[in-house]
């Protein structure tokens, strides 16, 4: 079951968003998405810009391969509709873990081509315009995964494997959004310790969530800064028995997987709060 740590917040004061939680009440217990409950194994949860279609990964026979799904929602309390295969990216390769830029105009995705994992890139002119075909980042290969941008597009984080889902917080920038990524850097104070994964970047920049995988338990972690530039500070313990975080644009949000082992995932859950 997955449990939400009350106590273990970090609170700068004072900070310029509410996407850090300031001001905002806590999280709710994270509620499983019974809409898509069922035999597949379902994980890397992403929202787009308004909240209303939610990216995932599933697995329709755990652990043979994974493809990016979507799902819509009228508004931002109902239950989402039917998933359907994302088509530009159902490619004939194994691909997870979707990050959008706040615009809606640029997703970052893990694929894996021959062994070889790497983050790739997709674009598109509208949020309603179908995706480009993927091209790949070099500079993450061969063995990134999780991606997660920032806000404007100029920062990746993601991870390094080094085991078969979970390594080291690893960051990396480019000039602009026509430029690739350079290779990055681990990620600061995150290096070492127990193995990491699955980065999610509040809109602000403060805020950064993540999986930390402690023996044969999973659970999300965050840490704050007070500038998007500066260093980030401790990390505290958000919620146990969930990873893969995924936050909405405004911070009343919160999408996880529940795992189901230290290399697999099974269901969706929610969480939220309220923020000024």
């Amino acid at each position: 079951m997955i449990a939400l740590l009350g106590g273990c917040r970090i609170d700068f004061d004072p900070l310029a968003t509410t996407d850090d939680g300031t001001g905002c009440t806590p999280w709710s217990e994270p509620a499983l998405l019974a809409e898509f409950a069922g035999s597949s194994s379902d994980y890397a949860p992403a929202l787009d810009r308004n909240g209303l279609m939610l990216y995932f990964t599933r697995e329709q026979v755990p652990g043979t391969g994974g493809r990016v799904y979507s799902a819509t929602r009228p508004d931002r309390t109902a239950p989402f509709g039917p998933a359907t295969p994302v088509p530009e990216l159902d490619v004939g390769m194994f691909m997870a873990d979707v990050s959008l830029t706040e615009d809606d105009l640029e997703m970052f995705v893990v694929a894996d081509t021959n062994g070889s994992v790497c983050v790739w890139r997709t674009t598109r002119p509208t949020p309603t315009s179908p995706w480009a075909t993927v091209t790949v980042e070099p500079a993450t290969c061969p063995d990134a995964g999780g991606p997660a941008i920032s806000s404007d597009g100029l920062t990746l984080y993601f991870q390094v494997r080094e085991d078969p889902i979970h390594g080291t917080l690893h960051v990396a920038t480019r000039a602009s959004r026509s430029d690739p990524f350079d290779r990055g850097v681990p990620l600061e104070p995150f290096a070492g310790g127990a193995l990491k994964g699955f980065p999610e970047i509040s809109t602000s920049g403060l805020v950064l969530y993540f999986e930390a995988q402690h023996g044969e338990t999973v659970d999300t972690w965050q840490s704050v800064r007070r500038d998007p530039a500066g260093p980030f500070g401790p990390a505290t313990l958000l919620f146990t028995h969930a990873g893969d975080p995924a936050l909405s644009l405004d911070g009343t949000e919160m999408f996880l997987a529940e795992p189901t082992g230290t290399d697999s995932y099974g269901q969706l859950y929610r969480a939220t709060r309220d923020c000024p």
